[in-house]
């Protein structure tokens, strides 16, 4: 622990410095890393949230449609058209089977969504310990 700081002090006053300053190429191509994965982040997480969102307004529409048809055949059933009531239950049944493939796009879509959100903090932190690597001084270990 000493050591260390004694490490410390010695930096602190220029004595026996022996580390290098870090090259502007470098730090200039982690400044291009991150603006390039900035970019690529916006790109995914704009992908991702555009994904939900149109799943979520299809099972808002599809759940809508089949209340509709319900409501429909409880009125056809009222006034005594079995014909028509059976029609827009074989209907709503369709729409039924089709929300539940809709509704298992928007879990994997918000999956989706998720992993992107973690891709990307990940991405962060390995550019942000890059960073702190290159501007760390070498002569202080």
């Amino acid at each position: 622990m000493f050591r260390r700081l004694w490490q410390h002090i010695k930096a602190l006053l220029g004595v026996n410095q022996d580390h290098k300053e870090k090259p502007a190429s470098s730090l200039s191509q982690i400044r291009h890393e991150v603006k390039e994965a900035q970019l690529q982040h916006r790109d995914l997480a704009t992908d991702a949230s555009t994904k939900v969102k149109n799943l979520e307004q299809l099972v808002d529409q599809t759940q809508k449609t089949i209340a509709n048809l319900q409501s429909k055949a409880e009125l056809a059933r009222k006034n005594g058209d079995p014909g028509l009531t059976a029609l827009l239950l074989a209907e709503k049944e369709k729409y039924e089977s089709q929300l539940a493939g809709e509704t298992q796009s928007l879990d994997s879509a918000r999956q989706d969504a998720e992993d992107v959100k973690a891709s990307i903090r990940s991405d962060n932190k390995r550019i942000y310990h890059k960073f702190a690597e290159e501007m760390r001084p070498t002569g202080l270990d």
